[in-house]
């Protein structure tokens, strides 16, 4: 969903753009403009949720393979999976028009800075409120 206050900030540039450039200024291309920046603000949302999907799927790998260690405590055998199992994060996952989305972009995260994401849950699974 788009904040109003990206609405704001994109028509005030559209805004910006139409009158600095009123030699060839035409009112359908700056709304045609204006229109491609709100689609811009959706994609970087959809890039956003792949991110904590990406966050989720590694958490939950990471989870899996501390079970299968040789010398596994407790903490390894019986991990904290309310971040995996969190309920927001599943409604994410079971819309299936969105993980579509999703799917389109997700190959950013696997690709070349899939370093940043385990960088991001290690962030995460050092601080005390991940344990709580």
């Amino acid at each position: 969903m788009i904040s109003r206050r990206h609405i704001r900030l994109k028509v005030m540039q559209s805004l910006y753009a139409f009158f600095s450039f009123k030699e060839d200024g035409d009112i359908a291309k700056a709304e045609k403009e204006m229109l491609k920046q709100f689609n811009e603000i959706v994609q970087l949302h959809i890039v956003i949720i792949s991110l904590l999907v990406a966050l989720v799927r590694y958490t939950d790998d990471f989870l899996e393979a501390g079970k299968k260690k040789h010398l596994a405590q407790e903490k390894d055998l019986n991990p904290n999976k309310r971040f995996v199992d969190n309920s927001a994060i599943q409604m994410l996952r079971a819309d299936e028009t969105l993980m579509k989305k999703v799917a389109k972009v997700a190959r950013i995260w696997t690709k070349d800075d899939y370093d940043l994401v385990r960088k991001i849950f290690k962030n995460i699974y050092m601080i005390d409120l991940y344990a709580d």
